[in-house]
């Protein structure tokens, strides 16, 4: 559910379209479609995986440090989204 969501909201279908419109076979553009898909939930797979073997590794600094990190990342992100709502 989250992956189909952050497909349809990013730019990752319009990637995967522009190409397939140069296409001449409808087989070859199934084929695209299907390996740029696997492409992409392979690299979001890795990068989860990446992701957690580090926060399971930075939990022998203790739960205050991961807090600490996780809240460092939300007001980050707030910050850089009201940027680039307001002043962006």
């Amino acid at each position: 559910m989250v992956g189909g969501l952050h497909g349809v909201a990013g730019t990752a279908p319009v990637l995967a379209l522009i190409p397939i419109a140069k296409l001449g076979s409808v087989w070859l553009g199934i084929a695209y479609l299907l390996l740029f898909s696997l492409g992409v939930l392979l690299t979001m797979l890795l990068f989860g995986c990446l992701l957690g073997q580090l926060m399971a590794r930075l939990t022998r600094f203790g739960t205050v440090f991961i807090a600490g990190i996780r809240s460092t990342v939300a007001l980050g992100t707030i910050g850089l989204g009201t940027h680039m709502f307001y002043g962006g």
